[in-house]
């Protein structure tokens, strides 16, 4: 029975962007299989110039960026899949203006949930039961690096893709189901790098430094921004080698890893955020390189 309506809702999405007006840009995405806590990239193209040009998903508007001056009526945006989307059809809309009239084109595409483990993790008690000192000061970091995102450049800081901060056997992989001290149950919004303390951390990609400092869960982070909405964190450093509103190139060290925050030892966090949701960050170093015919490791 859900195959089924999956099935009709598939085909009334498809119906419904038919019946659009067949003026207007062709859209096209980077896969029509999407699984949850992916990155899917949307190619825009137009024969005429096109106002008010404008992506979303969801509740999500996405940045879009012209890769190349050569073709001005081209444009590509990164769109995330949250984590915790359900199997079945989804659909994208693409609106602007022409000839003064609001016109919409919706892309239909279906998303899956992947494979993920299981793993355990012993930590600090005061990490995962923490003091009402502790949750308030937790409550007020996440303020603040919502709003960090909330205000991220609308256009790249990048032109050469990005890489990964350090060549390292991944420990945990994006997804996984976690259970801290046998209770606290979460997912993992990043990825782990096996790393000593000390070991130099590089900068993903061209961005900002939006945030250097120390968190309770997080440890010593820092947050940069790449634009189009797009940030990169690395967490449980023990130095820092940036500062805020520093400008960092891809490849730059920007610390060193550490054992700070709640850790069941010393590695290095490393995640990918996409308008303001977790993506998985290989996918999204591939997806990457692909758009722009680059390696996608350091």
């Amino acid at each position: 029975m859900n195959r089924l309506r999956s099935t009709i809702l598939t085909a009334l999405l498809l119906a419904a962007s038919a019946l659009q007006a067949p003026a207007g840009p062709v859209v096209s995405l980077s896969s029509e299989q999407a699984v949850a806590g992916t990155t899917l990239a949307v190619e825009i193209e137009s024969q005429i110039h096109l106002s008010d040009l404008t992506l979303r998903f969801g509740d999500r508007t996405s940045h879009l960026f012209n890769p190349s001056d050569a073709t001005p009526n081209r444009w590509l945006g990164l769109v995330a899949v949250p984590f915790k989307s359900r199997n079945g059809p989804r659909a994208l809309s693409v609106r602007w203006k022409e000839s003064g009239q609001l016109r919409q084109r919706l892309k239909a595409f279906q998303v899956t949930r992947g494979e993920y483990r299981s793993e355990t993790l012993k930590v600090d008690p005061a990490r995962v039961h923490p003091s009402k000192k502790d949750r308030d000061r937790a409550a007020r970091e996440r303020q603040e690096v919502l709003r960090i995102y909330a205000g991220g450049h609308p256009s790249p800081l990048w032109r050469s893709g990005f890489q990964q901060p350090m060549q390292s056997a991944v420990t945990s992989p994006f997804g996984n189901r976690r259970l801290f001290n046998g209770k606290l149950a979460s997912y993992h919004s990043g990825m782990d790098f096996r790393a000593g303390v000390g070991t130099p951390v590089k900068a993903a990609g061209r961005g900002i430094v939006k945030l250097a400092r120390n968190l309770f869960y997080a440890g010593n982070t820092i947050l940069i921004d790449h634009g189009a909405g797009v940030f990169t964190i690395y967490a449980h450093l023990s130095q820092f080698g940036a500062a805020v509103n520093q400008s960092v190139k891809k490849g730059q060290v920007i610390g060193w890893s550490g054992q700070s925050g709640r850790v069941s030892g010393p590695h290095l966090h490393w995640g990918v955020k996409l308008n303001g949701q977790n993506v998985d960050p290989l996918q999204f170093l591939e997806m990457i390189s692909k758009l722009f015919g680059q390696r996608s490791s350091g």
